[in-house]
């Protein structure tokens, strides 16, 4: 071989050889070179979007902390109660940040995300007090990581704002083979009762469950009515049951209670009258005489209510004479009651959001029932009215829930994504440019940017004629 053969022959093996690095060893060549503008110029770098707010709350020293976090690849929102009492607060927090390790857990299996969708992670809780001490908070859990379905995780905690503790099942618990045998029996007696929980319960699972030495039985909580017991989804039953609660009145519950716990149940029946009862027969949201010869435009609030913005929001229709349609979430509901009042008693109409938020298409029809019920009850207990629309949150939806709900769906035509966003005059110029007759407007009253946006939006449809109606009042 040629003195210039073997130089040719050495430059082509040094260039294949290049050609065959690493990714890794190339990402680093490139990065040494961008050097401090490496960041900023990688197109694949998404802006993330984080806020959190503190809201004071009907039940007296909680207070309501929302966390959001909204990327290309992910939704996250976190809502959670804190109390100021540092032992409870801490116990709240590590369970949180035990359900987000879960999820990201999740998310490693997918090093890149399918392309259009988005992560979901949704905690949310609703509250019920016992007496004026204690406390339960059922934290319910949705997460979606790219596959077939979602998962759904309940936890309940009791929270004790005298003696500052977190009281867990196995402190309340007389842990016995009879009473472990009634517990047993009671849960048998409660799936017979439920048609869908008959059909998918594991009597094998459940057993396992019961004779378990290590069972700590910290799914057990108390009520008002007595006792409760919340299991997961696929803990003892198939996936179509959904997430599991068993009631046990207060007369049982008694005796499977270690004797300084009864207590609490002896003042667990006691109305603390911190929410109106309303009748139960309710009656429905009347619609007015609309002249369909001008031009309308449903303006729609979604998530609330919110202590102090909707209350300015419902101070600025009432500047212009407008009618809303404030779509409301259950579990807000029960924090202000008053607040839902106070928007019915002023002539809007309310429509049901969900209890917590969860994407619907991935739920089963019976917790789809629950959610929609429950709401349903805590506006009617609220304002005395039946609500007849609801929208599904994300507006993910489809025909078959949307026959399975017997209520009629609303969505939207305008999106202002005041919750992305939140700048006033973003908000009103999407309205300009997208305006149109019959328009849907979708915004939510638990911003103060919404709020602040609101007179300018109210001042510029008005000048443009349109007169302001609810959804129900559309065409």
């Amino acid at each position: 071989m040629t003195e210039l053969k073997k130089l040719m022959y050495l430059i082509t093996i040094i260039i294949i050889l290049g050609a065959c690095q690493s990714p890794e060893k190339m990402e680093q060549n490139t990065s040494s070179v961008k050097g401090s503008q490496g960041e900023e110029n990688n197109p694949e770098k998404t802006e993330q979007k984080e806020s959190k707010s503190i809201e004071e709350s009907n039940y007296p020293g909680i207070d309501i902390i929302t966390e959001i976090e909204d990327t290309e690849t992910l939704n996250a929102s976190t809502q959670y109660p804190e109390t100021a009492v540092d032992s409870i607060d801490d116990a709240i927090k590590q369970y949180i940040e035990a359900e987000r390790n879960h999820f990201n857990k999740q998310l490693e299996d997918f090093e890149v995300p399918p392309s259009g969708q988005e992560a979901i992670f949704n905690l949310s809780y609703e509250t019920e007090r016992i007496n004026d001490n204690l406390y339960t908070f059922d934290f319910t859990t949705y997460m979606f990581t790219y596959g077939a379905n979602g998962e759904t995780r309940k936890n309940i905690m009791m929270a004790d704002v005298k003696d500052q503790e977190i009281i867990e099942g196995q402190d309340i618990f007389d842990d016995t083979a009879e009473n472990r045998k009634l517990f047993y029996d009671y849960i048998l007696e409660y799936a017979e009762e439920d048609e869908d929980l008959s059909l998918y319960l594991f009597e094998d699972e459940l057993k396992k469950w019961i004779e378990a030495p290590d069972n700590d039985f910290n799914n057990l909580y108390i009520t008002k009515e007595g006792l409760g017991l919340s299991f997961n989804e696929y803990e003892i039953a198939a996936g179509a049951a959904g997430s599991i609660e068993v009631k046990i009145p207060f007369d049982q519950a008694q005796n499977l209670v270690k004797e300084e716990y009864t207590r609490f149940l002896e003042t667990s029946n006691v109305d603390d009258g911190a929410q109106e009862q309303r009748d139960t027969e309710a009656e429905v949201y009347t619609e007015r005489a609309i002249d369909q010869q001008t031009k309308k435009v449903a303006l729609t609030f979604d998530d609330g209510p919110h202590p102090e913005h909707t209350l300015n929001i419902l101070d600025t229709l009432d500047e212009y004479d407008a009618k809303a349609t404030f779509f409301m979430q259950g579990k807000r509901i029960e924090y202000y009651m008053d607040v839902a009042k106070e928007v019915a008693e002023r002539g809007h109409e309310i429509g049901n959001h969900s209890m917590n938020h969860p994407d619907f298409t991935t739920l089963s029809f019976k917790q789809i029932d629950i959610e929609v019920s429950r709401t349903n009850q805590l506006i009617m207990q609220a304002t005395g009215l039946k609500p007849t629309v609801f929208r599904p949150p994300y507006g993910s939806t489809n025909e078959e829930i949307n026959n399975f709900i017997d209520m009629e769906p609303v969505l939207w035509t305008i999106d202002t994504e005041d919750w992305k966003n939140k700048d006033p005059n973003i908000i009103e110029k999407r309205i300009r440019v997208n305006m149109h007759d019959d328009a849907i407007i979708l915004m939510h009253d638990i911003h103060g940017t919404t709020a602040q946006a609101l007179p300018d939006i109210l001042e510029y449809l008005s000048s443009e004629g349109y007169e302001f109606v609810t959804v129900s009042e559309l065409d």
